[in-house]
């Protein structure tokens, strides 16, 4: 006789079953959440980023269901209901759209935060030393200060109290969601801004055409000359990761470079004839972010550079 046992489900679980669905959709918009919920996010914004997504309410249906998460939605449908009768002026709390993508969220995140083992308490850690110092103190040895801290009161539990609640709510999620994230998306400058300077100094070395001009955390936008296209993915790459710099001694740090959204002015109409204004509707072939490129060891970029272009340029390793 076959018994079936009722149990929730386990990471085993879900990876026989991401072909299926629905799971093959859940598992396409975990990859959108899984970067807020890395840097700590609430479930109240995880809950916003679920519903701006293709996340349905039958989905939120099918979520609580299969992960038997019923007593969740109950709870916070009991609270909605509760603050609807007390006149409560916040946001809405709808019982059949907002409280099921909030249980959602609550559930979702509470399993994303027991899977990765240390991610909560480094939270924690930040959150109660921001708290006590008014700054945080990045792994690399920077600063990111908060003095607003200072002057809000604030209970045991690290919550807001009294009128405080009410003013500074907002500018306090914002504090804590810095101290809890400013080690992770701060560092990314670290090798960045490096491998930036790095790459400049071969570009002025070698003349070259192509221009850095702007960096956002981890990435570099690059005006790139196409003869030099090969060059310069390799040249970044090498300077971004072919160096151990202190105090990231024995951590290595890829960026992975990838062509994002950059038009070839080649295929515009009348460019080359000096006949594009700015004006005209442009018809250029565009590379997708997200297309997949190969990247060359920068010793054969530079010989095949020099074969191409008849120079005789050289690379003698990461300056700084």
């Amino acid at each position: 006789m076959l018994k079936i046992n009722r149990r929730p489900a386990t990471i085993q679980d879900w990876i026989k079953m991401k072909k299926l669905e629905p799971y093959a959709k859940w598992r396409q918009t975990s990859k959108l959440e899984n970067f807020g919920l890395m840097f700590g996010a609430q479930a109240s914004t995880f809950s916003s980023i679920l519903q701006s997504s293709d996340f349905s309410i039958k989905d939120c249906d099918d979520f609580i269901r299969l992960t038997h998460s019923e007593d969740v939605l109950n709870d916070l449908q009991q609270k909605a209901r509760k603050n609807h009768e007390r006149g409560y002026r916040g946001e809405e709390m709808r019982c059949d759209v907002e409280c099921k993508f909030l249980a959602v969220a609550t559930v979702m995140r509470e399993a994303f935060l027991n899977g990765y083992e240390g991610l909560k308490t480094r939270i924690d850690r930040e959150h109660a030393f921001a708290l006590k110092h008014f700054y945080t103190r990045l792994w690399y040895g920077a600063v990111r200060w908060a003095p607003e801290l200072a002057y809000m009161n604030v209970n045991a539990n690290g919550k807001l109290e009294g009128v405080d609640k009410k003013f500074f709510a907002y500018m306090f999620s914002h504090l804590m969601n810095n101290a809890a994230n400013a080690g992770v998306q701060s560092g990314e400058t670290v090798f960045i801004y490096l491998g930036w300077v790095s790459a400049e100094h071969y570009m002025k070395l070698w003349n070259l055409t192509s221009k850095i001009f702007n960096t956002i955390h981890d990435s570099l936008d690059v005006y790139v000359w196409k003869p030099e296209k090969e060059l310069m993915k390799s040249l970044i790459n090498s300077c971004v990761h072919d160096k151990i710099r202190y105090p990231c001694e024995g951590i290595y740090h890829r960026m992975e470079p990838e062509i994002s959204d950059i038009r070839d002015y080649k295929h515009i109409t009348g460019y080359e004839m000096g006949e594009f204004t700015g004006k005209e509707k442009i018809k250029g072939h565009f590379y997708k972010h997200g297309e997949e490129e190969k990247v060359m060891e920068i010793k054969d970029a530079v010989e095949a550079y020099n074969k191409r272009m008849k120079r005789d340029i050289k690379y003698e390793g990461v300056p700084v």
